[in-house]
């Protein structure tokens, strides 16, 4: 199994809403792969960016995009949406002065609320993960202190008796061009946007609402879990 996953928002920087997303594949990584290679090819790179971006995507593009996604029988997607003014400052920290350890535990705990629904296996032989993470890790030890926290948390939910992972690999990929990372960004910024026009926009442009929505419902088919952090629907 292969998980691709990606934020979007800023735990603490500015803005109502913080996203994590992802995708989960079973043997068809490569031919998704080939898939996605054309329609990001004939895509503007982003403005500052040395490949495209969802922040900067048209609605042809992400729908292109999408519709690519959905095409894939094993595709899976699962996100959080988190009302930042629902995170305390402790949570976003941890732990106050160490400036490279408090965002990445922070952003870890979500993850792997994400990571944890995505990892059910499609296959009950298959004791494979393999976990690629858009971006740079931001210590050294990242990656092994990521393995364990995730290690622990697929295997010992109370709901779990029937499988676990005993071969877990956690890969950054800070590179470019990567087109399933790629994919991932545009679901992620597709999540927040759509999020932060239903939830938080005072007044909705009804074209908006519009385009959001067509979007979104040509992902629904393949979500499969939707955990939020949301007055009145917090799941976590």
């Amino acid at each position: 199994m292969h998980i691709y996953m990606d934020d979007s928002g800023n735990i603490e920087g500015q803005g109502k809403v913080y996203v994590w997303a992802g995708i989960s594949l079973y043997n068809q990584d490569k031919s998704l792969t080939n898939a996605l290679d054309p329609i990001f090819s004939g895509f503007n790179n982003s403005p500052g960016y040395r490949e495209k971006k969802g922040m900067d995507a048209t609605f042809k593009e992400m729908e292109a995009v999408f519709r690519c996604l959905t095409g894939f029988s094993t595709l899976r997607i699962s996100y959080l949406v988190v009302d930042k003014s629902l995170v305390t400052s402790n949570q976003k920290t941890f732990v106050k002065g160490a400036v490279s350890k408090d965002k990445e535990q922070s952003e870890n705990y979500f993850l792997s609320k994400v990571v944890k629904r995505l990892s059910f296996p499609y296959d009950s032989n298959d004791k494979h993960v393999n976990l690629i993470i858009d971006g740079s890790p931001s210590r050294v030890d990242s990656v092994n202190r990521l393995h364990e926290y995730l290690s622990v948390r697929i295997n010992y939910p109370d709901w779990n008796t029937s499988y676990s992972w005993n071969n877990f690999k956690v890969v950054y990929d800070p590179g470019v061009n990567n087109r399933l990372l790629q994919a991932v960004d545009f679901v992620a910024n597709l999540i927040l946007e759509y999020y932060k026009l239903m939830e938080f926009a005072s007044k909705k442009n009804p074209i908006e609402v519009r385009k959001y929505c067509a979007l979104y419902s040509i992902l629904k088919p393949k979500i499969t879990h939707r955990l939020y952090r949301m007055k009145g629907i917090s799941v976590l």
